[in-house]
């Protein structure tokens, strides 16, 4: 490539960790069939609730994000037809309600699954989280 960003990039290569990662990641691109939803919403009372709970909790906090975890998780178990995955002409349907938390750490994009998400409590998504 040329021009400026061509300059300004470096090249290095892979961790295996981020191998194994890119790997998985470009196969479920290229083999699950996905959808994307779009969508707004008020979070005010959420974030007075997060407020409210963060206040009267001990030293782990809870953050938007363990609590769209744990949202993600009851939907999950709530409506399993969306709990399901395409392999080799068949649909099937998972239990529990695992949920992937992309992240950038210090050994590159990692997506730690936090098991039966839709099960635990605020605290316990959070304690899985920070695990």
């Amino acid at each position: 490539p040329k021009g400026p960003s061509a300059e300004a990039s470096r090249r290095r290569p892979a961790t295996p960790v981020e191998q194994v990662v890119a790997r998985r990641l470009t196969q479920a691109k290229q083999t699950i069939p996905h959808f994307y939803v779009v969508a707004e919403a008020d979070v005010t009372q959420l974030l007075a609730m997060r407020a409210e709970l963060n206040a009267a909790a001990g030293p782990l906090r809870l953050s938007i994000t363990h609590i769209v975890m744990a949202a993600v998780g009851r939907a999950l178990t709530a409506q399993p037809e969306f709990n399901a995955v395409w392999d080799e002409g068949e649909i099937v349907t998972l239990p529990g309600s695992d949920v992937g938390l992309a992240v950038d750490s210090p050994r590159g994009l990692v997506v730690p699954v936090l098991r039966d998400a839709g099960a635990g409590h605020l605290d316990a998504v959070a304690a899985a989280c920070a695990a």
